[in-house]
């Protein structure tokens, strides 16, 4: 079997907003919701794929009275590899946000929206025996928007970046989240072999937003074990 060659991880950094406005402007349902929206629809460009590029996209947006997302000025200079465009595109099709209120009326509003697009190569193979995890802690390792964003992600990868085409799959996959929120390792210990194993252990390396486990207050290595089942679009409207 080829063996993959890239991993892409796609995460938001904080939003930070400018002026002072008395309640700033919030995507609707929040930060994780955005996150979990982020999951489901930002894609990794495939020039970049190409490539083999890591970026950092940094925009200045304006969000008008009404809620609509607009980009002012990108950051940093055009990278030609499509980060840009993917962003752009991003954007456009966001739901309205909640607007920013300012001396309680509605007002426009600006923020600066970061996206890390962050590629490792799967070829490069963690070693068990160089790195110390627990298979317990404390505080166990979670993701941002839960298993629901989980699932959203791994859909988004199964269906439209490979396109494989099912009504449901199902498999378990054990995995370590490093105590830098990382997936440094994950092997599949059950599947419907619908989908080969060696997607599996790309698209859970891939997932973002991972929150590490902790012992005493400290961030460590936590192995976990997720079963999944994901349910295809066509099969959720059926």
């Amino acid at each position: 079997m080829t063996r993959l060659t890239c991993l892409i991880c796609l995460c938001v950094m904080s939003i930070l907003s400018f002026g002072q406005n008395d309640v700033s402007a919030s995507f609707p349902g929040g930060d994780e919701a955005y996150d979990a929206y982020l999951q489901a629809n930002l894609i990794f460009p495939d020039k970049a794929i190409e490539s083999r590029t890591t970026r950092e996209i940094r925009v200045v947006v304006e969000i008008d009275s009404t809620g609509k997302v607009r980009i002012q000025e990108y950051v940093y200079p055009n990278s030609g590899l499509g980060f840009e465009e993917e962003v752009k595109r991003f954007i456009d099709h966001m739901p309205l946000w909640n607007p920013a209120v300012h001396n309680g009326v509605v007002a426009n509003s600006q923020m600066v929206l970061n996206f890390n697009f962050t590629y490792i190569d799967p070829e490069i193979d963690f070693d068990t025996q160089r790195y110390t995890y627990y298979t317990e802690s404390e505080v166990p390792p979670t993701f941002v928007g839960g298993l629901d964003s989980i699932k959203r992600f791994v859909k988004t990868m199964m269906v439209d970046t490979f396109n494989f085409d099912f009504d449901t799959v199902e498999a378990t996959i054990q995995f370590v989240v490093g105590a830098d929120s990382s997936i440094i390792d994950a092997q599949v210990l059950l599947s419907d072999n619908q989908i080969p194993d060696d997607y599996w252990v790309y698209v859970i390396r891939s997932l973002p937003n991972g929150i590490p486990g902790r012992i005493r207050k400290k961030r460590v290595n936590v192995q976990s074990t997720l079963s999944l089942v994901i349910v295809s679009e066509a099969s959720d409207d059926s």
